[in-house]
Protein backbone atom coordinates (compact mmCIF):
# COMPACT_ATOMS: atom_id res chain seq x y z
CA UNK A 1 0.00 0.00 0.00
CA UNK A 2 2.64 2.57 0.64
CA UNK A 3 4.37 1.80 -2.14
CA UNK A 4 1.21 2.35 -4.60
CA UNK A 5 0.72 5.68 -2.70
CA UNK A 6 4.66 6.30 -3.23
CA UNK A 7 3.62 5.26 -7.04
CA UNK A 8 0.62 7.69 -7.61
CA UNK A 9 2.92 10.53 -5.73
CA UNK A 10 5.58 10.55 -8.25
CA UNK A 11 2.84 10.13 -10.73
CA UNK A 12 1.31 12.66 -10.22
CA UNK A 13 4.33 15.50 -9.70
CA UNK A 14 5.18 14.63 -13.00
CA UNK A 15 1.61 15.28 -14.26
CA UNK A 16 1.76 18.46 -12.64
CA UNK A 17 3.36 21.77 -15.02
CA UNK A 18 6.96 23.03 -13.54
CA UNK A 19 6.61 26.68 -11.56
CA UNK A 20 8.80 28.84 -13.56
CA UNK A 21 11.38 31.14 -11.59
CA UNK A 22 10.19 34.37 -12.21
CA UNK A 23 11.34 37.83 -10.53
CA UNK A 24 8.73 39.58 -8.10
CA UNK A 25 8.67 43.39 -8.00
CA UNK A 26 7.23 44.56 -4.53
CA UNK A 27 6.23 48.20 -4.10
CA UNK A 28 7.18 49.90 -0.79
CA UNK A 29 5.08 53.24 -1.75
CA UNK A 30 3.02 53.84 -4.97
CA UNK A 31 2.11 57.47 -4.15
CA UNK A 32 3.81 60.63 -2.93
CA UNK A 33 2.02 64.12 -1.63
CA UNK A 34 4.43 66.73 -1.63
CA UNK A 35 2.66 69.16 -0.13
CA UNK A 36 2.66 72.43 -0.75
CA UNK A 37 5.54 74.44 -2.68
CA UNK A 38 6.07 77.54 -4.88
CA UNK A 39 5.97 77.98 -8.39
CA UNK A 40 9.47 77.37 -9.74
CA UNK A 41 10.48 75.13 -6.83
CA UNK A 42 11.26 71.65 -8.03
CA UNK A 43 10.33 68.60 -6.20
CA UNK A 44 12.31 65.28 -5.96
CA UNK A 45 11.14 62.19 -4.53
CA UNK A 46 12.69 58.69 -4.37
CA UNK A 47 10.31 55.53 -5.05
CA UNK A 48 11.57 52.31 -3.29
CA UNK A 49 11.41 48.53 -4.65
CA UNK A 50 12.71 45.08 -4.68
CA UNK A 51 12.73 41.88 -6.22
CA UNK A 52 10.94 39.18 -4.18
CA UNK A 53 12.07 37.15 -6.87
CA UNK A 54 14.46 33.94 -7.81
CA UNK A 55 15.60 35.72 -10.82
CA UNK A 56 17.00 38.87 -11.95
CA UNK A 57 14.42 41.42 -12.51
CA UNK A 58 14.97 43.50 -16.01
CA UNK A 59 13.81 47.52 -15.94
CA UNK A 60 12.91 47.65 -19.02
CA UNK A 61 11.94 51.23 -19.02
CA UNK A 62 10.78 54.17 -17.17
CA UNK A 63 8.63 57.38 -18.32
CA UNK A 64 6.63 60.27 -16.77
CA UNK A 65 3.44 61.77 -17.71
CA UNK A 66 4.89 64.97 -18.94
CA UNK A 67 7.94 66.71 -19.56
CA UNK A 68 8.15 68.39 -16.35
CA UNK A 69 8.35 65.21 -14.73
CA UNK A 70 12.15 63.55 -15.21
CA UNK A 71 12.45 60.04 -14.32
CA UNK A 72 15.10 57.45 -13.88
CA UNK A 73 15.75 54.11 -12.08
CA UNK A 74 19.00 53.34 -10.31
CA UNK A 75 20.17 50.38 -12.11
CA UNK A 76 18.49 48.33 -15.35
CA UNK A 77 18.92 45.11 -13.46
CA UNK A 78 17.90 44.21 -10.35
CA UNK A 79 19.28 40.77 -8.41
CA UNK A 80 17.24 38.69 -6.23
CA UNK A 81 16.99 40.16 -3.00
CA UNK A 82 18.17 43.38 -3.72
CA UNK A 83 16.61 46.94 -3.66
CA UNK A 84 16.24 48.88 -6.47
CA UNK A 85 15.15 53.04 -6.82
CA UNK A 86 13.18 55.42 -9.15
CA UNK A 87 13.90 59.05 -8.95
CA UNK A 88 11.28 61.22 -9.83
CA UNK A 89 12.02 65.55 -10.06
CA UNK A 90 9.13 67.53 -10.57
CA UNK A 91 9.63 70.99 -12.15
CA UNK A 92 6.55 72.96 -10.69
CA UNK A 93 7.48 76.14 -13.20
CA UNK A 94 4.77 76.56 -15.70
CA UNK A 95 2.16 74.92 -12.78
CA UNK A 96 -0.31 76.21 -10.19
CA UNK A 97 -2.60 74.53 -8.52
CA UNK A 98 -3.34 71.05 -7.65
CA UNK A 99 -0.95 68.63 -9.84
CA UNK A 100 -0.88 64.94 -10.39
CA UNK A 101 1.67 63.74 -12.48
CA UNK A 102 2.41 59.50 -13.39
CA UNK A 103 5.74 57.56 -13.77
CA UNK A 104 5.38 54.39 -15.56
CA UNK A 105 7.90 51.52 -14.45
CA UNK A 106 8.36 48.85 -17.16
CA UNK A 107 9.81 45.26 -16.01
CA UNK A 108 9.74 41.75 -16.89
CA UNK A 109 7.80 40.84 -13.91
CA UNK A 110 5.22 38.64 -15.62
CA UNK A 111 2.57 39.97 -13.00
CA UNK A 112 3.40 43.54 -12.65
CA UNK A 113 5.13 44.33 -16.05
CA UNK A 114 3.58 48.24 -15.40
CA UNK A 115 3.50 49.48 -12.42
CA UNK A 116 2.61 53.00 -11.97
CA UNK A 117 3.71 55.65 -9.12
CA UNK A 118 2.22 59.46 -8.73
CA UNK A 119 3.71 62.40 -6.91
CA UNK A 120 0.55 65.09 -6.23
CA UNK A 121 0.55 67.95 -4.80
CA UNK A 122 -0.36 71.99 -4.59
CA UNK A 123 1.77 74.48 -6.69
CA UNK A 124 1.20 77.97 -5.20
CA UNK A 125 1.61 81.09 -7.47
CA UNK A 126 4.08 83.60 -6.78
CA UNK A 127 3.27 86.27 -9.08
CA UNK A 128 -0.79 86.74 -9.29
CA UNK A 129 -2.03 89.22 -11.55
CA UNK A 130 -5.28 90.64 -10.95
CA UNK A 131 -7.54 90.61 -13.36
CA UNK A 132 -6.07 87.11 -15.09
CA UNK A 133 -7.29 88.13 -18.00
CA UNK A 134 -8.20 91.25 -19.65
CA UNK A 135 -11.05 92.09 -22.29
CA UNK A 136 -11.77 95.33 -24.43
CA UNK A 137 -15.55 95.71 -25.09
CA UNK A 138 -16.63 98.05 -28.28
CA UNK A 139 -12.87 98.16 -29.17
CA UNK A 140 -12.14 100.47 -32.74
CA UNK A 141 -9.37 100.29 -35.31
CA UNK A 142 -7.19 103.02 -34.90
CA UNK A 143 -8.13 103.94 -31.34
CA UNK A 144 -5.86 103.29 -28.43
CA UNK A 145 -7.61 102.38 -25.33
CA UNK A 146 -5.96 101.83 -21.85
CA UNK A 147 -6.01 99.28 -18.94
CA UNK A 148 -4.48 98.21 -15.01
CA UNK A 149 -4.02 95.18 -14.20
CA UNK A 150 -2.51 94.88 -10.39
CA UNK A 151 0.50 92.54 -9.80
CA UNK A 152 1.16 90.73 -6.59
CA UNK A 153 4.05 89.02 -5.53
CA UNK A 154 2.74 86.53 -2.78
CA UNK A 155 5.85 84.51 -2.14
CA UNK A 156 7.80 84.44 0.63
CA UNK A 157 11.36 85.88 -0.56
CA UNK A 158 11.19 89.84 -2.61
CA UNK A 159 11.33 88.97 -6.39
CA UNK A 160 13.15 91.28 -9.22
CA UNK A 161 10.82 91.54 -12.49
CA UNK A 162 12.11 91.40 -15.68
CA UNK A 163 10.69 94.18 -18.46
CA UNK A 164 6.85 92.89 -19.70
CA UNK A 165 6.62 91.90 -22.90
CA UNK A 166 3.58 91.66 -25.25
CA UNK A 167 3.41 88.73 -28.05
CA UNK A 168 1.82 91.25 -31.16
CA UNK A 169 3.38 94.79 -31.83
CA UNK A 170 -0.89 96.24 -31.17
CA UNK A 171 0.05 95.81 -27.64
CA UNK A 172 2.45 97.19 -24.94
CA UNK A 173 2.62 96.84 -21.66
CA UNK A 174 4.47 98.58 -18.50
CA UNK A 175 5.39 97.54 -15.07
CA UNK A 176 5.83 100.29 -13.12
CA UNK A 177 7.72 98.75 -10.16
CA UNK A 178 10.25 96.22 -10.70
CA UNK A 179 10.64 94.91 -7.64
CA UNK A 180 8.82 93.50 -5.14
CA UNK A 181 8.59 92.68 -1.70
CA UNK A 182 6.63 89.77 -0.10
CA UNK A 183 2.97 90.96 -0.58
CA UNK A 184 3.89 93.76 -2.49
CA UNK A 185 1.86 94.97 -5.86
CA UNK A 186 2.74 97.00 -8.48
CA UNK A 187 0.34 98.22 -11.81
CA UNK A 188 0.94 96.57 -15.15
CA UNK A 189 -0.27 99.60 -17.68
CA UNK A 190 -1.89 97.62 -20.93
CA UNK A 191 -2.34 99.73 -24.02
CA UNK A 192 -3.72 98.40 -26.91
CA UNK A 193 -4.08 100.13 -30.59
CA UNK A 194 -5.82 97.56 -33.22
CA UNK A 195 -4.59 98.44 -36.76
CA UNK A 196 -6.43 99.69 -38.93
CA UNK A 197 -9.06 97.03 -40.66
CA UNK A 198 -8.89 94.99 -38.14
CA UNK A 199 -11.80 92.86 -36.98
CA UNK A 200 -10.30 90.09 -34.00
CA UNK A 201 -7.59 90.94 -31.58
CA UNK A 202 -5.61 88.54 -29.28
CA UNK A 203 -2.43 88.60 -27.77
CA UNK A 204 -0.56 87.56 -24.05
CA UNK A 205 1.54 89.70 -21.85
CA UNK A 206 4.01 88.27 -20.36
CA UNK A 207 5.74 89.26 -16.87
CA UNK A 208 8.68 87.10 -15.42
CA UNK A 209 10.79 87.13 -12.58
CA UNK A 210 14.44 87.41 -13.07
CA UNK A 211 16.82 84.41 -12.55
CA UNK A 212 16.15 80.63 -12.79
CA UNK A 213 13.04 78.75 -12.47
CA UNK A 214 11.85 82.39 -11.89
CA UNK A 215 7.86 82.31 -11.96
CA UNK A 216 5.97 83.73 -14.90
CA UNK A 217 2.99 85.41 -15.66
CA UNK A 218 1.01 84.51 -18.89
CA UNK A 219 -2.10 87.30 -19.34
CA UNK A 220 -4.48 86.78 -22.10
CA UNK A 221 -5.46 90.26 -23.79
CA UNK A 222 -8.61 89.67 -26.02
CA UNK A 223 -11.46 92.31 -27.18
CA UNK A 224 -14.93 93.15 -28.91
CA UNK A 225 -15.07 95.37 -32.03
CA UNK A 226 -17.90 97.58 -32.62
Amino acid sequence: MKQMLITAALLLAMTLPAVAAAPDLVIENYKFDFGQVYQGERVEHVYRFRNAGDVPLRIEKVRSSCGCTAALASADIIAPGEQGEVKAVFDSTRFRGRVSKTIYLYTDDPVHRETHFTLSGEVLAKLVANPAKLVFDNLSPGVERKATITVTNQGQESLQLEAAKTSIAELTATLEGRTLAPGETTRLLITVLPKEGTTRFSGYVFVRGTGTRAPELRIPIQAAFR
